[in-house]
């Protein structure tokens, strides 16, 4: 229920926008939230053009604001990557630190990602809500019937097709 509540929620925002696409890597909570599944189901929200306009500007808002911290990110991932890549011993204690700080920076993103989402959520009318779970609710039926026939992502990239 929480899922399908966020993604009901993110969806309807407008998140078509280079902002949200922009946004930078997304963390465990945003997970399912990716830029084509939420575009398809903007469009079902039907937001009209004031809606629109200020969907966007919260988005382009929340992209001001994380994309330091997205670079931050990005910049410390590298890091980590080239002392698991470099000469040397490295031990899984030497990368706390690395590891520390990106989790750390991933959850203001996310925080800012997430208080956008809760902004233009506030714009949406109730039938649009309506629309957009509905919808929702159609695509995870049609995920499911699909798991049943091929098997579970995970199963898929362990296992492969049934």
């Amino acid at each position: 229920m929480k899922s399908t509540l966020m993604l009901a929620v993110v969806t309807a925002v407008g998140m078509s926008s280079p902002a949200w696409a922009q946004m930078g890597p997304r963390g465990p909570e945003l997970e399912g939230l990716d830029h084509g599944h939420l575009m398809m189901l903007m469009k079902v929200a039907q937001l009209d053009e004031a809606q629109k306009q200020q969907a966007h500007q919260i988005m382009r808002e929340a992209h001001e604001q994380t994309a330091p911290l997205v670079k931050q990110v990005r910049a410390l991932r590298q890091e980590l990557a080239e002392k698991v890549i470099g000469p040397g011993a490295v031990q899984l204690s030497d990368l706390a630190p690395l590891r520390q700080q990106i989790r750390d920076l991933q959850i203001q993103i996310d925080d800012k990602a997430l208080g956008a989402v809760l902004k233009v959520r506030g714009l949406l009318r109730p039938e649009q809500m309506k629309r957009v779970f509905d919808t929702h609710a159609k695509m995870k039926a049609l995920q499911s019937q699909m798991e049943e026939i091929m098997g579970s992502p995970e199963e898929m990239e362990h296992e492969g097709p049934r």
